[in-house]
């Protein structure tokens, strides 16, 4: 198909989304097409604009025209049609997420790093493994193309566009419908790091692109920003920090107004992890002690955070469940800027922090900044993933790695349906985590 059509989520995945269309024929117009969806054969026209690409300073022609929509008011859990009249094309149909979760369970995937077109994912082939894996949605925490950010006098429009021509598209040949995708931007999506506070390096060329590519980010609520939230019904709730376009800080602002006590399982996201054992940059260091403070109790301290998802460092690594502790709790711990982060019993109020990325063969420090008590496994391969099985009773967490094959481990959280209740104060006792009383009518 030389029109490539994708879905990205909005707020309210179970009633709107955005549904974008790279047109790659030869000479596309750039003009606005006309898009046929629902039972109902609605039509919307669409907003676009014409991406550019190429892989030397005097080759930059328009590589595609990309258009999109945003659709609301569809039906939960359904499949909803959609098509280009004018063009005679039929595009698979989205799939609304459902507001409960259905008896056969509902799958979604977390993956980050992927790199596509460079580094470990650098043919279409090699994508085909994560594609059957059949996710029902995405979550995605950035870098999710090669280096087009080094090519500093070139549009790197070329590299995305082939990300989902390729690559990403295969996805949703496997299940013949578009699952959403939810981003947040990693470093090499805007080409900016912030350790203290302070934005490092440029914003030019990627940061243009993310925003052509993935609308929804800066279409949803905040609207402008590139912090993205989820709320789907009362089971799932996704909040996805930019941590490098935006200083933390700001980032712990906005999950802090936009975080929702209700949904029963919540899944906080961010390129840059709270914690590593791995090599990097001098500046990773930093910024993920500046995560631990911003977000460790924040997280901790609410019922339904169970499960953060970050990338960046390449390693495939699993935090054991992590609490906020105000005073040193005599275990291996790390010292936040108020209180200590260390372990604790699984349940409500913990948070296991997940490490993905491509590459793999990062070196583990000799030393750690953090105690190697906080892990329970760290590994230096390539590409992981992680797919989650939601079911009424439970959500099961399955780390993957890039051959396919599962890891012989499985990870399950409680599941924590709500009616009614909600968050309401806390309490503290010297040496133990804070547990938050809910009100019940």
């Amino acid at each position: 198909m030389t029109i490539i059509p994708y879905a990205c989520m909005m707020n309210d995945p179970t009633t709107e989304v955005v549904v974008v269309w790279l047109d790659r024929r030869e000479n596309p117009v750039a003009a606005s097409q006309t898009l046929r969806y629902g039972p109902d054969n609605l039509e919307v026209h669409s907003n676009f604009v014409e991406v550019r690409g190429g892989f030397s300073e005097n080759d930059i022609p328009v590589t595609c025209i990309r258009h999109y929509v945003h659709l609301t008011n569809l039906a939960p859990g359904s499949l909803c049609a959609l098509s280009l009249p004018v063009e005679g094309i039929t595009f698979p149909p989205v799939k609304m997420l459902p507001v409960r979760i259905p008896q056969a369970g509902i799958t979604g995937m977390a993956i980050s790093d992927t790199h596509v077109g460079k580094r470990t994912i650098d043919e279409p082939s090699k994508f085909d493994h994560i594609a059957a894996e059949s996710p029902d949605f995405i979550i995605m925490p950035g870098d999710a193309v090669g280096e087009g950010d080094t090519l500093l006098r070139v549009a790197n429009g070329e590299i995305w566009a082939d990300a989902f021509t390729h690559y990403f598209s295969r996805w949703w040949d496997h299940r013949n419908f578009l699952p959403q995708i939810l981003y947040c931007p990693g470093n090499h999506d805007v080409r900016n790091g912030n350790a203290d506070g302070e934005t490092l390096g440029s914003a030019i060329l990627g940061t243009g692109m993310v925003d052509w590519m993935l609308p929804s980010m800066k279409l949803s609520q905040p609207a402008g920003e590139r912090h993205v939230f989820v709320r789907a019904g009362n089971w799932l709730y996704v909040f996805g920090a930019d941590v490098y376009s935006a200083i933390v800080a700001d980032a712990k602002d906005r999950f802090e107004k936009y975080y929702d006590p209700e949904p029963g399982f919540g899944i906080f996201m961010a390129h840059s992890p709270m914690f590593s054992e791995g090599s990097r940059l001098s500046n990773d260091p930093i910024i993920q002690a500046n995560m631990r403070n911003a977000f460790l109790r924040n997280l901790s301290e609410r019922e339904n955070m169970r499960m953060a998802v970050a990338g960046n460092i390449h390693l495939d690594y699993i935090t054991k469940p992590l609490a906020w502790y105000p005073d040193n709790p005599g275990q291996p711990a790390v010292a936040l800027d108020e209180g200590f982060a260390a372990p604790a019993p699984d349940g409500p109020f913990t948070i296991t922090e997940f490490g993905e990325g491509c590459l793999g063969g990062r070196r583990l420090l000799s030393e750690p900044v953090v105690p190697k008590a906080i892990w329970d496994r760290t590994e230096t391969r390539g590409l992981n993933y992680y797919l989650l099985h939601f079911t009424p009773g439970h959500v099961l967490v399955e780390d993957k790695n890039e051959s396919g094959t599962a890891e012989s481990r499985e990870f399950r959280f409680p599941f924590l349906e709500r009616n009614n209740g909600i968050l309401a104060r806390c309490y503290r006792s010297g040496g133990s985590p804070v547990y938050p009383h809910r009100l019940r009518d």
